[in-house]
């Protein structure tokens, strides 16, 4: 992955701006800055995706031991 940072005179933008992906047009020329993916969008989007896993994972962890309880025998993880 690659992180871009775009910086501006301080005349015109007072802070700098993060990019996680960049947008090609389809001839290969860059696409506008207005279309690339902002950083924090990207890395709340991770997030997001990373809490669905996280939360499928624990039910999977709470079946499991329920099948070995239920076997009999102790749930070992």
């Amino acid at each position: 992955m690659e992180i871009f940072r775009v910086e501006r005179r301080k005349d015109q933008m007072p802070e700098n701006k993060y990019y996680a992906h960049t947008k090609n047009r389809p001839d290969g020329s860059p696409a506008p800055q207005s279309e690339w993916q902002p950083l924090k969008e990207h890395l709340q989007n991770v997030a997001a995706l990373a809490k669905k896993f996280a939360e499928s994972a624990r039910l999977g962890d709470k079946a499991f031991a329920a099948a070995g309880k239920g076997k009999g025998r102790q749930g070992v993880l």
